[in-house]
Order: structure tokens, then sequence, then C-alpha cells
């Protein structure tokens, strides 16, 4: 963890800022090895301090490296606080879109000597690039993602409802070891497979449904995110022709992936192909996603996300183009791909060719 806090203070160092407030426990975790549901991180050029309570005091001395531990008896703010006033750091930079209101009202009490600076995804910036250690958990959380397909295709059975195969997918998931899911799981089928985000319900599967199975696993900390659509029984013509074109945009997205390409440059290889074959409206979201420690690490590949944004050598992405037609359903294809040094590799394999069961 000490290489990951070095970095943070280059980059504290050419923003300016003396100390980093760090609240956000991802962002704690991901700096510390700490997994806690409380602490506080102190980081200057010196120094790493995390706060913990006696809740936590001994599993974070099992679990940190690289950081100081120190067990507070009263609140961690107010300790944290009393060393910042020791150490009086010029300028200390907050966590912005971690930290509400009234805790940025409190911080300014407790520390009336230093100036608060906000700070917007410093960390996650650092989080993007993965290390070896990150992409082998992701690597595991992809394969146990890929085997959970597997065993969908087995189970799922016209007459289930949706609520059926979401139970016992989360069963099967902390069954092989994880977690549990990185994120509520998407069971839609039929003409609920039209909303993107749609939550499985009482609704029947039926023959003729397309069934659309968006879901992942935590696995230490990171996240799968697979989906895939899949026909009960039979697919007509215009389910073949609409699932064709998702299929080849997110594989034509994925071969465009690579270091250096822009993210809307990256988001447009999907985007053209679905509106070329008259689908652009159907087609609403962003085409993928950063994917680590959070489910959405950070950043988008969108139509309307930020044009400076590049695409960077040991990055994870989501890559999930879709087509959702209200009233008759909808085809969403999604796989998790690392960036390499000249392309990219998919780490969720399961096939992407139109599968009846």
């Amino acid at each position: 963890m000490t290489s990951r806090i070095n970095r943070l203070r280059t980059s504290l160092a050419s923003s300016d800022i003396d100390a980093l407030y760090v609240t956000h426990l991802v962002n704690i975790r991901y700096l510390s090895g700490f997994t806690g549901s409380s602490g506080l991180l102190l980081v200057t050029p010196e120094t790493a301090r995390l706060y913990v309570d006696s809740r936590y005091h001994v599993q974070a001395e099992q679990q940190t490296s690289g950081v100081e531990v120190c067990r507070c008896q009263s609140r961690l703010t107010a300790e944290a606080w009393d060393d910042i006033k020791t150490l009086a750091p010029e300028r200390i930079g907050f966590e912005a879109t971690h930290i509400t209101v009234a805790a940025h009202e409190d911080l300014a009490k407790g520390i009336p000597g230093s100036t608060l600076v906000p700070v917007r995804n410093l960390i996650e910036e650092l989080r993007l690039v993965k290390d070896e250690d990150e992409i082998a958990i992701t690597r595991r959380a992809c394969a146990m993602a890929d085997e959970l397909f597997e065993w969908l295709l087995g189970f799922i059975k016209p007459g289930m409802c949706e609520q059926d195969v979401d139970v016992e997918l989360e069963y099967q998931m902390r069954k092989r070891g994880a977690q549990g899911p990185a994120f509520p799981s998407i069971i839609v089928s039929g003409v609920n497979s039209s909303k993107p985000h749609g939550t499985p319900s009482s609704k029947v599967i039926e023959t003729g449904d397309f069934i659309t199975m968006d879901f992942g696993v935590r696995l230490d900390g990171y996240n799968s995110d697979i989906t895939r659509t899949v026909a009960v029984g039979k697919a007509d013509d215009k389910q073949r022709e609409v699932y064709e074109v998702v299929r080849k945009a997110q594989a034509a997205a994925v071969e465009a992936l690579r270091p250096g390409i822009g993210h809307l440059e990256a988001d447009a290889v999907a985007r053209d192909i679905i509106t070329e074959a008259g689908y652009g409206p159907k087609f609403g979201h962003a085409l993928g996603h950063s994917l680590g420690l959070d489910v959405h690490d950070g950043y988008r590949l969108s139509n309307v996300t930020d044009p400076e944004g590049k695409v960077q050598q040991g990055e994870i992405w989501t890559v999930e183009p879709g087509i959702y037609i209200e009233d008759w359903g909808g085809v969403r294809i999604e796989d998790d791909v690392l960036v390499t040094a000249d392309g990219s590799e998919r780490l969720t394999k399961s096939t992407r060719e139109l599968i009846i069961i």
C-alpha cells in the first residue's frame, strides 16, 4: 500500500495540498487495506495515519500496511483534528464528493487554522489504473461470473418468475465464495427486458421471451459485471435481428478499446453501428464504465462524457451496448475488458452468440 500512498503524495504536491483528509471508505481501503465500516485516514508528505475505534483496532493492525494505526478513545474526528492542529498543514484537502455539508462545517470548526480545499476524484484517478494484484482478483471475479452464467443456462425454465432466479443466483454466488452480488442483479424477461435497469419481479418467464441477466460478484472487494441476453425456447426474426446488431456493436467496441482512444470515440464505435441499423434512439445509456472497488469506478465511456478523457493501459472497463424497445423487449451484451499495452482483453469470456434455452 505504500506505493499507492506515495503516488497520492505526488498528486497532492502537484495540487499544492499539504494534507488530505480521507473519509470515503472505498478510498481508505485502496490506500491502506482496511475494510472496516468506520475510519478516517490522514495523509501528509511524511505520515499516513488511520484512525479507528476499539471495534476495529485489531482488524486494522492485521490488514494494513504503510500506515500508522491510531486507536481512538473518543470520536475519530476529534483525535484526527488534534493531530491536524499539531501538524499545522496550511492547505488540507477533503473529498468534496464524499462529505456532507454538516461534516464540512464541523471540519472547518475543528481545524480553524487550516484552509480547506475541495478535492474531486484525486484518489479515484489513481484507482483507474489497476496493479497486478487488482487485475488478478478481478480475473477471479470475472471467472466466477462466467461460471454463474453457465449455471443459469441450466437452471432457468419457463414457469419460473424473475424473482426466483434472482434469489437462487445470489445463493449460488455466496456458495461459491463471493462476498455477495456486486450490485442488485437485473433479471428481466419479455417486455421487462426493455428496461435497462429493471428490477426482478413476479413476472413468469415464458417461451419466446428474451431474458436479460446483468449481474456480478464482489470478491475480495473487487467486482465483476456481466450481461447476457438469451431467448427461451425460440427466437423470432426480429429478436435475432436486434440481437445481432448489439452483438456486432459490442464486438467492434471491444476491438477498438486500446490505450489512447478517447472515451467519446470508444462510445461512438458501438453507437454508430446501432444507429446505422435504425435503432439509435433505443440505445440511451453509456457504452460502459470503469470497474474496480466500486462497480461504477469513476468514469464512463459515453457520448456525453468528458471530451478530453482517454483510455489508459491497465484500466478495466465494461463494454455494454444495448437496444431497448418499449412493449417489446431488449438486448444487452456486456463484458469486463482489461486495456493492455496494444489493445484489450476480455476478462469475462462467456459466449456472445445467441443462446436459446
